[in-house]
Formats: C-alpha cells, sequence, structure tokens
C-alpha cells in the first residue's frame, strides 16, 4: 500500500498515511487535523529530478507582466550582443550597479552551470538546487525625495483660490501658490 501525505489548511500540521487508493479516496474529503479539526488536503510530491531542462521548464523570461521592461532589456541584451531567445533573465544575477546586465541572460539548456558561474564571478553564494534571490536594492526606491503629479497640485491650488482668494488671483499669484503648494505636498518618504 503506498503512503499518502496530507497537511492541514489551517495550521499547516502534516500527516502521513499508509492506505489503499480507495481509502485514500474516501479520506479526501472527511479527513480531519488532531492538532486543530481543520480540513486536511492531500499534498503531491515533487519528483527530485532536476536536469537543466526542468530547471528551466516553465519559466518565463524574468520579467513578469511588464512588457516596457521586457522590450528595454531585451534591446540592452541585443545593443551587447546577446540574443535573449531561448534564454531567460535572472535579475538576481545582474552585477552591482548594472540594471539589465547582460550577463543576467541563461541559456535554457545549460542553465544550473550558467547560473553556477556567474553566481562565482558575482561572489555570491549558490548551493544544491540553485536558487538565485534577487539583490536587495542598495537604496529603497520608497525613500526619498518625491514629487506630488502636477495635477493634484493644481486641484490643491484651484481649491484654495476657490476658497481663500474668491476663485480670482493674478497669474503671478497662481504661479507662487502652485510652488509653496508643490513643496508643501512634496517631501520625503
Amino acid at each position: 500500500m503506498p503512503t499518502y501525505q496530507y497537511r492541514c489548511q489551517d495550521c499547516a500540521n502534516e500527516l502521513e498515511k499508509l492506505q489503499s487508493h480507495a481509502e485514500m479516496t474516501e479520506d479526501a474529503d472527511r479527513l480531519r487535523c488532531a492538532t486543530c479539526e481543520g480540513r486536511m488536503k492531500r499534498v503531491f510530491g515533487v519528483p527530485a529530478i532536476v536536469t537543466d531542462t526542468t530547471f528551466s521548464a516553465g519559466r518565463d523570461d524574468g520579467i513578469g507582466d511588464d512588457d516596457f521592461k521586457r522590450r528595454f532589456a531585451h534591446a540592452a541584451a541585443r545593443r551587447a550582443g546577446v540574443n535573449p531567445n531561448g534564454k531567460t533573465y535572472y535579475p538576481g544575477l545582474c552585477a552591482p550597479g548594472k540594471p539589465y546586465d547582460p550577463q543576467a541572460w541563461v541559456s535554457h539548456d545549460s542553465a544550473r552551470g550558467e547560473i553556477s558561474k556567474r553566481c562565482k564571478e558575482l561572489n555570491y553564494a549558490a548551493e544544491g538546487d540553485i536558487t538565485v534571490a534577487q539583490r536587495e536594492p542598495e537604496t529603497d526606491p520608497n525613500e526619498g525625495p518625491y514629487k506630488v503629479a502636477d495635477k493634484i497640485v493644481q486641484r490643491e491650488v484651484n481649491e484654495i483660490v476657490a476658497k481663500e482668494h474668491g476663485g480670482d488671483v493674478t497669474p503671478k499669484k497662481r504661479a507662487d501658490l502652485v510652488e509653496a503648494t508643490s513643496e508643501r505636498m512634496s517631501g520625503n518618504q
């Protein structure tokens, strides 16, 4: 008889049961966790066979849904003499300060070897089944100065003019209000 694995959907408690296929089918909807009485769900194991082909299988080009970034990354690769076709872009393999690094394009048929080699070049750690985490940005892009959009500033100025000046100001006064409002609304996060 095979062993089936189950995991609680509430507390993630795991259970292994030696049972027939018929018993597993019966237990599918009624098995409860011994710890919290939550519903147990069958867990399917993943084979441990990883070749370069299976390592790259199902991966997109590493950029996700952003078509602008995709076109930019492909163009940058081609300018550097790298053909991105049949390759995956791994942002975590970019050299520091070098976004869209052409060396971050990895061929599907030799992915693990290329990633290992690139990690060694960059002095990154890579162990076992290689998982390369994207490097943390050197500075948080959400920190630092920011400027509020002109439309928002204009809307605020229009409200100030309507409330405080009866809807009528000189062009110079409006320009001064725009500048002061922009400075007041912008700043640091």
